[in-house]
């Protein structure tokens, strides 16, 4: 490959903004100013966003198969998600009628934007202004209390059925 003049500036141009991208991100981050995201309640449809936050946090074994995501995605009734960006940072969809029930699910932020209440205004943006809806949702481990600031109460009659093996 030949390195032209017009090349090498190019390079170098596209190197400078990246850096001024990453360091207004930095900034963001250190100043923990959200205002900069980009919140939207429309529906994701393209899975690799998703893939590359669930990632992100670790959720390795649901991005093994793409198609799956798709498919969890089509069956999903409603997204939340937070970018910056081009880049999704923060995801929660709500499954079920949207009537009567709906069940809250994959809720997740980039660990790098954790601790901005993204979450919380993800799921917000799911139960607002629907009383009549009831919701439910399966916490992580250690996120009950947090849900419970959110509002969700423990259900002693909720049941799930795992998988044997």
């Amino acid at each position: 490959e030949s390195w032209t003049l017009r090349k090498v500036i190019r390079r170098y141009v596209y190197h400078a903004v990246d850096h001024l991208r990453e360091l207004d991100r930095r900034l963001a981050l250190a100043e923990r100013r959200i205002e900069r995201l980009i919140f939207r309640d429309d529906h994701l449809d393209d899975p690799a966003p998703l893939i590359r936050l669930f990632r992100s946090i670790g959720w390795d074994r649901r991005t093994q198969h793409p198609e799956r995501v798709r498919a969890m995605l089509a069956g999903t009734r409603q997204t939340a998600s937070a970018w910056d960006g081009d880049e999704l940072v923060g995801f929660a969809r709500e499954h079920g009628d949207g009537v009567f029930s709906a069940l809250i699910s994959s809720v997740c932020v980039d660990p790098r934007w954790q601790g901005m209440g993204i979450a919380g205004r993800l799921v917000a943006s799911l139960v607002e202004g629907r009383p009549e809806v009831r919701f439910a949702l399966h916490a992580a481990p250690g996120m009950v209390p947090w849900y419970e600031r959110l509002g969700f109460q423990r259900d002693e009659t909720a049941m799930f059925r795992r998988d044997p093996r």
